[in-house]
């Protein structure tokens, strides 16, 4: 039975590889109040030697391990929390316990609430590689994709991850593609990619990751920013930065929840001015997995 299932496991995961070779990058024109007609590349990262990375990624993937192992245990706990939880209505199952307590309340009445569906969720990790990423911040940015890539593979919940910069090439905006949303071994194994490249161009990129994540099937949403500072690039060198990305980011949380997650210790204060009461800050991964489950948890008591 281990054996049937194992062949399975690499059946499932040899459909999935297939899927994703296929996948278009969707090319959406995104203008806004603040630019009109920018330009963007969109780029599919393409792996040379699968087999050397699985080592180099294995060696990424041990130290965290026990921190993956630990998110996807907790946020399994908060997606099943409401699963078959009582509430309190004026009809329905009398309560014998609320009945006799004296209390005075119309309230003596059970309902089981129905399945939250708060698992049903799909997920977009927008990962800044301009140049100040350079270093520690790249390391921690890189680890950060890794760990989330992994979670929610565990999880079953789909999940995109993109890189953005800018002025790169010729476009005005430069997205490079790693994880879509079937999350496969070989997509994970591109997150070694991630490094720090030029500028970033916030507004253009969040706005594209949003409508990749407005078409994707699922009854949640949630859009992840990991960036170690405000935007800056040549379209923003006649308008302010700082309204635009603002907007991008009102715009999205028409649709879905979005937490901004800043690396180091660069602007942070500015981030926090752009993503208000849905920021964390972090300086490693290890700071990640704690933060990113008490924000997803409060993230998921909006949704009830």
């Amino acid at each position: 039975e281990e054996i049937e299932r194992a062949g399975q496991e690499i059946a499932k995961e040899e459909m999935k590889e297939a899927n994703s070779d296929g996948t278009p990058i969707e090319d959406i024109a995104i203008d806004s109040h603040y630019f009109k007609n920018a330009s963007c590349l969109n780029q599919k990262v393409v792996l040379d030697d699968k087999s050397s990375l699985q080592h180099l990624y294995s060696k990424n993937l041990e130290p965290l391990q026990n921190g993956i192992r630990t998110l996807a245990k907790d946020l399994k706990r908060m997606f099943r929390s409401d699963r078959g939880n009582k509430t309190h209505h004026t009809s329905g199952r009398i309560n014998l316990y609320r009945y006799s307590s004296g209390r005075v309340s119309t309230r003596i009445f059970d309902k089981r609430r129905a399945p939250g569906e708060i698992d049903d969720l799909a997920v977009f990790i927008l990962v800044d590689e301009s140049g100040s990423m350079w270093g520690d911040k790249e390391i921690a940015a890189r680890q950060s994709c890794i760990a989330l890539a992994e979670t929610f593979d565990i999880l079953d919940i789909p999940l995109y991850i993109m890189g953005f910069t800018a002025d790169d090439n010729g476009y005005d905006a430069n997205h490079m593609h790693y994880v879509n949303w079937s999350n496969t071994v070989a997509n994970r194994l591109k997150l070694l990619n991630i490094t720090a490249r030029r500028n970033n161009f916030d507004g253009y990129s969040i706005r594209y990751a949003g409508e990749i994540l407005k078409k994707k099937n699922a009854k949640h949403k949630l859009l992840v920013v990991l960036s170690d500072g405000q935007p800056a690039c040549f379209k923003y060198s006649d308008v302010s930065a700082i309204p635009d990305t603002k907007d991008a980011i009102k715009g999205v949380k028409e649709f879905a929840s979005v937490l901004g997650v800043a690396i180091g210790n660069n602007d942070t204060e500015q981030i926090r001015s752009l993503y208000e009461k849905d920021f964390l800050h972090i300086s490693n991964v290890n700071e990640l997995f704690i933060g990113v489950a008490k924000q997803i948890q409060k993230i998921i008591k909006s949704w009830k």
